[in-house]
């Protein structure tokens, strides 16, 4: 065996875990999961960014654990849901904002036309597409991949490779967010959801007090012009509310990495 190489194959087994949980960024991560980028950028990007973090874990992370096979495997699957966590936590306020835009294109009925959006592999209206994309906008611009990175990266501080566990404190915080998550979705569609509303109360009294006018052709087209108005003057809240959330998601997943203990979630 040539010199050296043996001290070499010790790292494999803790580059490994380390790999794992960096590559669970890249399943449902905001930007990172799209299926546009292809599998061998994902990968290649992940590994990039194990070999930068390696070298600078704690010493106790660069020794391997004694086990088998048969062994690893669970601790791979572990690290990888660490990653995946923090990367479905991340997308939380993108799909709440993204839920608020299907919320207003039914409202306006624009689901019966429907559009392809190759970033989640799902069809979907051009208001909640419209919705995302803004949400999406909105988390670059806070430095939100940046933050996940953080979140991640201080895992390693606290937490050892294998000893993440998903307990009731997690679970409840997970529940917490994804509730959060309905409210603005409410939140972001409700001036939409108003003021369509206010056209039906309208279209009903007319149809009642001059039932001459065809109420349901000029109906429809009123509705979703009072609708697109209505969306287009929400615009600026949307994003507020949007990095809002993303902000506090960012700042909790940020300080839930390092308060993360051996056998806690």
């Amino acid at each position: 065996m040539l010199p050296g190489f043996s001290e070499l194959i010790e790292h494999v087994v803790p580059f490994a875990l380390v790999l794992a949980r960096l590559a669970g960024l890249f399943v449902f991560a905001p930007v990172l999961g799209s299926v546009t980028i292809p599998a061998r950028a994902k990968i290649l990007f992940a590994t990039a960014m194990t070999v930068a973090i390696y070298p600078v874990l704690p010493p106790e992370r660069h020794v391997a654990p004694e086990l088998d096979l048969f062994g690893l495997i669970p601790l791979l699957v572990f690290e990888t849901l660490i990653g995946i966590a923090i990367g479905m936590i991340s997308s939380l306020p993108i799909v709440a904002v993204q839920m608020g835009g299907n919320l207003m294109g039914y409202q306006m009925g624009l689901t019966l036309a429907q559009t392809y959006n190759p970033d989640q592999g799902a069809s979907g209206d051009v208001v909640g597409q419209l919705a995302f994309f803004l949400a999406t906008a909105v988390f670059l611009a806070i430095d939100g991949l940046e933050g996940m990175f953080i979140a991640l990266i201080g895992t390693f501080e606290h937490l050892p490779p294998g000893g993440f566990r998903v307990d009731q404190g997690f679970t409840d915080w997970v529940t917490g967010l994804v509730s959060s998550g309905f409210e603005i979705a409410l939140r972001v569609a409700a001036p939409v959801i108003g003021m369509t509303m206010i056209v039906l109360v309208g279209m009903g009294v007319i149809m009642k007090t001059m039932p001459q006018i065809n109420v349901l052709t000029l109906g429809f087209a009123l509705k979703i012009l009072v609708g697109v108005v209505a969306f287009i003057a929400a615009m600026t809240v949307i994003a507020e509310v949007a990095n809002e959330e993303s902000g506090l998601v960012m700042r909790d997943l940020i300080q839930w990495g390092r308060e993360l203990r051996p056998g806690a979630g």
